[in-house]
């Protein structure tokens, strides 16, 4: 099965793959071959895929959806992040989002639903992290 990875700035992955578990709103869902066609909506979190001979990979994901078909996956996301972002760097970015969300202001530009984004994407590269 066939897996893309897509963000506004790249194709982070692509590649044939084994399995691939995605967060979504209700929990984990496990995809492998020949799974029901759907489109899922993905939370932030960590993305695990199983490649092909069997060397696993976790990503840490924003928000998007998922597109599954029998035999092939795309996955689009504002965020998708294989390399480790270190733990401090991660935990710095999540103080700054929540003392900017709670300091905002109606005159401020600064747009609360961005602001939660990167507080998500914050955490879940620090999930990606302690795994």
């Amino acid at each position: 099965m066939h897996l893309q990875i897509i963000t506004p700035e790249k194709i982070t992955y692509d590649g044939e793959v084994e399995s691939v578990t995605i967060p979504g709103m209700d929990g984990e869902l496990g995809i492998l071959s020949g799974h029901v066609g759907l489109v899922v909506p993905i939370v932030p979190g960590i993305l695990q895929i199983v490649e092909k001979g069997g060397s696993e990979k976790m990503l840490a994901v924003g928000a998007g959806f998922a597109e599954v078909m029998a035999d092939k996956i795309e996955v689009l996301t504002d965020m998708a992040v294989s390399e480790e972002m270190s733990e401090t760097a991660a935990s710095e970015a999540i103080q700054r989002a929540e003392t900017a969300m709670r300091e905002k202001s109606d005159e401020d530009d600064i747009d609360p639903d961005a602001m939660a984004a990167a507080l998500s994407s914050a955490v879940a590269q620090i999930r990606r992290r302690k795994k």
